[in-house]
């Protein structure tokens, strides 16, 4: 029996040689603010060097200086040691290099004193960037009243700072930034404009409230909770490699995407211009079209749809979910194998060269099936375009289970690149909508719902079975959602309500379903289907074809004798309305003409075909969103587009608020 003061020295393995060489659990972490608001200020080369020193901070045990030499920076930043003395002479270094000390030490062979390591004494904390810490000052003066009592001004001055929405977008000034501008503190910005000393009230008891909400001020405009978090492999092996600005645009295109490895939800695509692109890492457009020459860039992102004009965006898939082997490891890792398999022949993809380990092991990747080498072409798509059923494809139309209501009886096709596991999370079957009382039940066995989940879920009574399988139909067409149970889990767990238009079909009887397959068949062969379909079924038809296939709504109508349903956005007409809010209609509808055709039309109906301006007034929409859950989305996924897009309509900065009005 081991002695109980043995010390046990343990050491912790990789059990796959990918992990090995990339030690995916070193990271690195660098926050949104910097990447949208001061990389575009610093430049590629020094942005990438100020993070380099606050990574030397982080192991000096978290303080808030390092000693480190400059080969060791070289290496790190693919810099050399007189470009990194140059850019640290630069005067924007010092908003987050406040002091380097020279360190020396006596060489007896020489009888001198040599330089040593430098001492960096850095600012953690992300300052306001050029043109926020101008804007914040403009915005100052026009709040801070005027009173005999200073300090009380600038506290009243703070609050309403702290509760003005839209904040950020009323500090970002878009003039030029002067060359000798002075870093300053929120506090010392609040001083300034209320022209006080705090010092001279130290001994007030409003000083700490006043240093809390300056702190509070500071923290809404750079939101240091918003991060992005990327592996130490990437920062160390390839930004080299890529070049400086390369690897900042890999970084600000996946900070634009999304990926939950809890639930598999993926999305990976990023439409955008390249005048925008080349601005958020501090290029010109050319100058980004030379960056995007790397031979390595394939193995981060792929173009879409390369843009032919200059005013026509660019969509992109990029790689998230992990890193490429660098093209030494590459050579490193297979003379491994060679050693290791004994001359087995490893798994490579031959166009790349990009090694596929986990199949050597005996193991099955949960990684995306692009996780090595180039992106294959008949990947699982993540636009709903392609996701839809085309002219040719009609033996995977979305066949309706003849003893089960409310779900797509999935089939597998033989070449499909999808795992077999996920074809059974999509077999999973949902009980018909007339159920019995213990209907509900079954369903979420049947789903595979475990306890303590399943009696929350019973005991809400807005739980039903229509709603169920609505949020399974509509999970099943999100692009890149891998795991549509999760999925459905999550949202039933928030009691979120389901589109409208899914609820619905989760309603449908079994002979709808097959009428609506049947009549699908008969309208691609350009004729009107052989059944006729009721007329309460109509709508419905038209909703079901524009989620599942690729028919356009006016050709349904067409071929069914129907007159087309004209998209009319202005509101009800027994409301009238007042001059300025009329404007707002106009904009808003030619805006969503524009929004129409810059994403799936399958988004564009769930999301932004019902809303309609509830409010205008001086370029702020209020917009209805008609459901708290499409509230919730357009905030968190849209927002940034629809402003984008009003403001060029408008031709001038817009803010945008989003509501639920009954």
């Amino acid at each position: 029996m081991p002695d109980k003061n043995e010390t046990l020295n343990l050491q912790g393995v990789y059990n796959t040689l990918y992990n090995a060489t990339t030690r995916p659990d070193f990271k690195f972490a660098v926050s949104r603010y910097f990447v949208d608001e001061w990389v575009p200020v610093l430049g590629p080369s020094l942005a990438w060097l100020i993070v380099g020193l606050r990574q030397q901070c982080f192991w000096n045990k978290r303080r808030n200086w390092c000693i480190v030499d400059k080969a060791t920076l070289a290496a790190e930043t693919g810099l050399d040691k007189r470009t990194i003395e140059r850019l640290l002479k630069k005067p924007i270094s010092r908003w987050f290099v406040l002091d380097i000390t020279h360190r020396y030490r006596y060489r007896h062979q020489l009888g001198k004193k040599v330089r040593d390591k430098n001492r960096y004494h850095l600012l953690l904390d992300e300052p306001l960037s050029p043109r926020h810490q101008m804007g914040l000052a403009q915005l100052l003066q026009t709040v801070t009243p005027t009173s005999n009592d200073r300090l009380g001004a600038a506290l009243a001055a703070v609050e309403t700072l702290v509760n003005m929405p839209h904040l950020t977008d009323k500090i970002s000034v878009t003039q030029s930034n002067p060359k000798n501008l002075t870093p300053l503190s929120v506090p010392a910005l609040v001083q300034q404009a209320a022209g006080f000393n705090l010092e001279t009230h130290l001994h007030d008891e409003r000083a700490a409230k006043f240093d809390r909400l300056c702190a509070q001020l500071h923290n809404l405009i750079v939101q240091p909770n918003k991060i992005y978090v990327g592996w130490q492999y990437y920062r160390l092996k390839w930004v080299p490699l890529l070049g400086h600005a390369l690897a900042w645009l890999i970084i600000y295109l996946r900070r634009h995407c999304y990926w939950d490895e809890s639930s598999g939800e993926l999305r990976d695509t990023y439409t955008g211009y390249k005048k925008e692109l080349a601005a958020a890492i501090g290029q010109t457009t050319r100058n980004l079209a030379n960056i995007m020459n790397n031979p390595h860039l394939p193995l981060f992102f792929t173009i879409l749809n390369p843009a032919d004009g200059r005013n026509k965006p660019t969509r992109f898939r990029i790689r998230l979910v992990d890193e490429p082997l660098t093209p030494e490891d590459q050579q490193k890792t297979a003379a491994s194998l060679r050693q290791q398999l004994q001359g087995q022949i490893y798994a490579s993809d031959p166009e790349t060269g990009q090694l596929n380990l986990f199949p050597l092991f005996g193991q099955t990747s949960t990684r995306q099936n692009f996780a090595y080498g180039k992106i294959s072409e008949n990947m699982p798509s993540s636009d709903p375009k392609n996701r839809r059923v085309g002219p040719a494809a009609s033996e995977i139309l979305p066949q309706h289970d003849a003893q089960n209501t409310g779900k797509i009886a999935a089939t597998t096709p033989k070449d499909s690149l999808i795992p077999q596991n996920e074809y059974q999370i999509q077999k999973q079957q949902i009980p018909p909508v007339a159920a019995q009382s213990n209907g509900l039940l079954t369903l979420l066995n049947d789903l595979g719902v475990q306890e303590p989940t399943k009696s929350r879920l019973l005991a809400n009574p807005n739980i039903s079975v229509a709603k169920i399988g609505a949020w399974y139909l509509y999970a099943e067409t999100q692009p890149g959602l891998f795991d549509p149970r999760s999925y459905v889990i999550k949202r039933l767990l928030a009691d979120d309500p389901p589109p409208e238009e899914f609820l619905a079909f989760a309603r449908l009887t079994d002979d709808t379903w097959q009428l609506f397959e049947s009549a699908v068949q008969s309208l691609r062969a350009g004729h009107p289907p052989q059944a006729e379909i009721p007329p309460d079924l109509i709508e419905a038809f038209i909703s079901w074809t524009n989620v599942y296939t690729e028919l356009n709504p006016d050709d349904v109508r067409r071929l069914l004798n129907l007159p087309p349903q004209l998209f009319d956005l202005a509101p009800d007409s027994d409301k009238p309305l007042n001059a300025e809010l009329a404007d707002g209609v106009r904009l808003w509808q030619a805006a969503l003409n524009e929004l129409q055709l810059q994403m799936a039309r399958q988004t564009f109906n769930a999301w932004l075909r019902q809303t309609e301006v509830y409010q205008y007034s001086n370029y702020h929409f209020v917009i209805n969103a008609k459901t708290k859950f499409a509230q919730d989305w357009l905030e968190k996924r849209l927002a940034g587009t629809i402003q984008r897009t009003l403001e060029k309509v408008a031709g001038a900065p817009v803010t945008v608020e989003f509501t639920v009005v009954d």
